[in-house]
């Protein structure tokens, strides 16, 4: 009896050691910068796993991304006893509705077994988030380096008008597309050299060059030193507007602190003697008793203060408001309801939207004109109506006769199941063999370009399946992929999920299944510098009514539909003479018969500038005889800025089309598809006065 007792008690403890054994693998799931997030743009994601063992695992994400589409991300990394943190970035659609219906799901990288989900059912560890969802037109200030919370930022705008995120130096993302969601950045007393080491941890030469693709594509950077200035060498110090000399402290009379809301402790703060760079821009502060410094880059801004400025208190808000509106010009960040309520669109004469519902809105039209395949094959009201009537007849009086012959009529509830299940699975079956009309592979680009470099772009995809089968895109490795808003997106209808593998680079489409006589659409967004697409010597004349120059195609197509926009006004450029080519190209004649640019051809431009042609350029050339389709909204934040721009008047934007490009990304293993693309550019360049 002894004997048996011990056995079950030895048995009972081996139970519960391997029930503790199992449930050592743990999982856990942060989101944006401390909890602060924006909707419809891309947010950082951090998971930390652990396990009693080190072994493979692949992290899968259900992610829902809007309408009836969800995507499923794969990663795959190796965890162990010590908890370990692994960053992603995410897409989000709509208001809190990506993250707060996700499922993170851990397996083993060998057997494929689930080892730890999150959230557990029933679980609201991310209810609580919600709060933290910007406001479309609000701002989101991103803070990292030495943390502080920047207290006397915050204090000057409701939190629903301007929040402010953190996140350490080692978990800033390594790809531009990981700070969409915010505003500004601020870099406190950050440390830019990982070789020097510190107790401070160093963000990266890949960070730092993540944060420039950022900043080049309409990004704002605040920044300044800690106790040893910046290194000499680093991808950020060697573009900032300014250098660090000499560390001093500063003397501010006590009327200075006063007008500025400083108690006397601030009179001798420490400071740097900042040192320009050519085409640095000054911001004095303090009375002229030391000054910042900023520089655009690209289409962005970066901006050094001299002062520890996570360390100031100001007596009020309405002394703190003056120093950092005089520090934070150019960034558009809000700091009252009134410019929220400015930066909004007008839609109609009666209703206002945000940059994101006109982004979306776009998308969908773009979307919907890519789509339109002409004959594509649809289950129309006959082939239904039809379908209906054989599976009446078949499940009716002719089961019902047969049965009836065999004397076994009640088995009429189990054939009846039968032939409707039969009827169902031959039309998907004959979907699978049967090919109705024709494969139709189409995208759109629009590329962005700033002086000798194109900084960022956005495709648009759509596949036209006549047939379910997998389709396999060749997207380069720092390409950001999602499924796109479509004319159907709000729809219900079965969850489609769309498969991804993200890098540290990028989230690339898997191969994914379209079926029959369906269209899939997927968007493609990417902030890394390119190659330029033309270059451009602009002269505008001395009554301001025209420009003349040359412009030099450097691509191998042909470029159509030249305009320029200034803040003189608008127009269309008029090939007048051509250069001599550099590479081999078409007839001169007829190129500027066609008023086109031949390849890596150099031609004479002029355009009359009228000036009440303000507007931007919604293009037909997706369809001549359609509606104009709001092209430049794919990505209205960098449209925005660009046209922000062109309001100086040294500066002026071409837009243009690139005719016959070649497909945005090559679709894999189809040469049958019938294909169509289109490629639009908006450069931004220098505009000089006629001598």
């Amino acid at each position: 009896m002894r004997r048996h007792l011990a056995t079950i008690m030895i048995g009972l403890v081996v139970l519960i050691a391997g029930s503790f054994a199992r449930a050592e693998t743990k999982l856990s799931v942060d989101i944006g910068w401390t909890g602060k997030i924006r909707a419809n743009r891309w947010i950082p994601i951090f998971v930390t796993a652990s396990d009693s063992k080190t072994r493979n695992v692949i992290l899968t994400i259900h992610w829902p991304h809007g309408g009836n589409f969800s995507m499923d991300i794969e990663q795959a990394f190796a965890i162990g006893p010590n908890p370990q943190t692994f960053p992603l970035l995410l897409p989000t659609r709509g208001y809190a509705y990506s993250f707060q219906n996700a499922v993170y799901t851990l397996r083993d990288a060998d057997t494929q077994k689930a080892m730890a989900h999150f959230p557990e059912p029933d679980s609201l560890a991310l209810a609580s988030e919600m709060s933290n969802v910007l406001q479309a037109t609000g701002s989101l200030v991103a803070v990292s380096g030495r943390q502080t919370h920047l207290e006397s930022l915050q204090s000057v705008a409701p939190e629903n008008v301007l929040t402010i995120g953190y996140l350490p130096s080692n978990f800033l993302p390594s790809a531009g597309i990981g700070y969409d969601a915010i505003d500004l950045l601020v870099l406190n007393q950050p440390n830019l050299d990982p070789v020097a080491g510190g107790t401070d941890p160093a963000i990266d030469p890949t960070q730092q060059q993540a944060i420039l693709d950022w900043v080049r594509a309409g990004g704002n950077l605040l920044i300044w030193p800690g106790d040893n200035g910046f290194p000499p060498r680093s991808p950020l110090s060697e573009v900032l507007p300014c250098h660090t000399g000499d560390r001093v402290n500063l003397e501010l009379p006590p009327a200075e602190l006063k007008k500025a809301g400083l108690s006397r402790r601030f009179a001798r703060m420490s400071a740097f003697k900042l040192v320009p760079e050519n085409g640095a821009q000054e911001i004095k502060l303090f009375g002229g008793q030391t000054s910042a410094y900023s520089k655009a880059l690209g289409l962005g801004r970066i901006i050094v203060a001299p002062v520890n400025v996570a360390g100031l208190q100001f007596d009020t808000i309405d002394q703190a408001r003056p120093f950092w509106t005089t520090l934070t010009a150019g960034t558009g960040v809000k700091m009252t309801q009134a410019e929220v309520k400015a930066a909004q669109v007008k839609s109609t004469p009666w209703t206002y939207t945000s940059e994101d519902d006109s982004q979306n809105n776009a998308e969908v039209k773009v979307a919907d004109r890519l789509g339109d395949v002409p004959g594509a094959g649809q289950f129309g009201f006959f082939y239904v109506a039809g379908v209906m009537g054989l599976m009446m007849f078949v499940v009716g009086p002719l089961d019902w006769f047969v049965l009836r012959r065999l004397g076994r009529q009640p088995w009429t509830w189990a054939t009846t199941t039968g032939w409707i299940a039969l009827i169902s699975f031959g039309a998907i079956f004959v979907g699978y063999l049967f090919k109705s009309g024709d494969l139709h592979y189409r995208t759109l680009r629009l590329e962005y370009q700033v002086g000798d470099m194109t900084i960022a772009g956005s495709d648009i995809v759509a596949i036209y399946s006549p047939h379910t089968e997998d389709y396999t895109l060749q997207a380069a490795p720092d390409q950001w992929w999602q499924p796109a808003a479509t004319p159907n997106y709000s729809g219900g209808g079965m969850t489609v999920d769309v498969p991804f593998h993200q890098t540290y680079q990028g989230n690339i489409p898997r191969s994914m299944r379209v079926n029959v006589w369906s269209t899939r659409f997927l968007r493609e967004d990417h902030l890394t510098p390119g190659p330029p697409i033309v270059a451009a010597s602009l002269m505008v004349s001395a009554d301001k009514k025209r420009v003349t120059g040359v412009i030099k195609n450097l691509t191998d197509r042909p470029l159509i539909n030249i305009r320029i926009r200034t803040v003189l006004g608008n127009g269309r450029f008029v090939l007048t003479r051509e250069s001599p080519a550099t590479a081999p190209a078409t007839n001169p004649a007829e190129s500027l018969e066609t008023n086109q640019i031949p390849p890596y051809t150099t031609v004479r431009v002029e355009a009359n500038l009228d000036p009440r042609d303000m507007g931007s350029y919604p293009t037909k050339d997706l369809d001549p005889s359609g509606l104009a389709v709001p092209i430049h909204d794919l990505d209205t934040r960098l449209s925005k800025r660009l046209d922000e721009m062109v309001q100086r008047e040294h500066l002026a934007c071409i837009d243009l089309t690139v005719d016959n490009p070649s497909p945005a990304v090559p679709l894999e293993g189809h040469p049958e598809a019938k294909q169509q693309h289109w490629q639009y550019l908006r450069a931004l360049v220098d505009l000089k006065n006629e001598p």
